[in-house]
């Protein structure tokens, strides 16, 4: 195992991602219903993927207890046995799959969002990662107040910035949320 933080946190994170829904009473999976790519035009390494779920409400009425954010892409780098690191910030403007670029509507250009609110993963460097993020605070205020929902922008750690992510279409079609949550009991 790999000393990284960063790496053994995603290994606690996939161990938790097996559990079934009797660990915590429910699991629900939703499809991303919003996806955009952003590239800046003035730095083409510098990508960001911005990703919204519509969160059920009957979440509302229960303990969000885990929520992964999960999607596959592809890295490349001079170094193709290396790891790259990647964030996950919530977003805290809306915006539009349809027009978002890298200047829509934002006070920051690339997006704005919380740094305060993130997850951390690290990918292999290949065709097919498997990326996942554990966004578990993040679902649990959208749970509680919908119109929060702006959703998540990922982008490759700013430390990373020699990796270059390909994001294609329809793997981005194919992001899913998966939360855990325990009903409440009313009584």
């Amino acid at each position: 195992m790999r000393e990284r933080w960063g790496t053994t946190f995603g290994v606690v994170c996939l161990c938790l991602a097996a559990l079934s829904a009797d660990c915590f009473g429910a699991v629900v999976t939703v499809d991303a219903s919003a996806t955009a790519a952003l590239q800046n035009p003035e730095a083409a390494t510098e990508r960001r993927l911005l990703l919204r779920f519509d969160v059920p409400e009957r979440l509302s009425a229960g303990i969000v207890e885990l929520a992964m954010v999960e999607f596959r892409t592809a890295f490349s780098a001079a170094d193709s046995t290396a790891d790259v690191a990647l964030d996950c910030f919530e977003i805290t403007t809306p915006w539009s799959a349809g027009t978002a670029d890298w200047t829509e509507s934002w006070t920051t250009p690339g997006g704005d969002l919380d740094r305060m609110r993130h997850g951390v993963c690290t990918a292999a460097v290949s065709d097919t990662s498997l990326v996942r993020f554990d966004v578990t605070d993040m679902v649990a205020g959208w749970a509680a107040d919908a119109a929060a929902n702006h959703g998540v922008i990922v982008a490759v750690a700013p430390k990373e910035s020699a990796y270059i992510a390909t994001l294609r279409g329809a793997e981005l079609r194919r992001a899913r949320l998966k939360i855990w949550y325990t009903p409440r009991r009313d009584g």
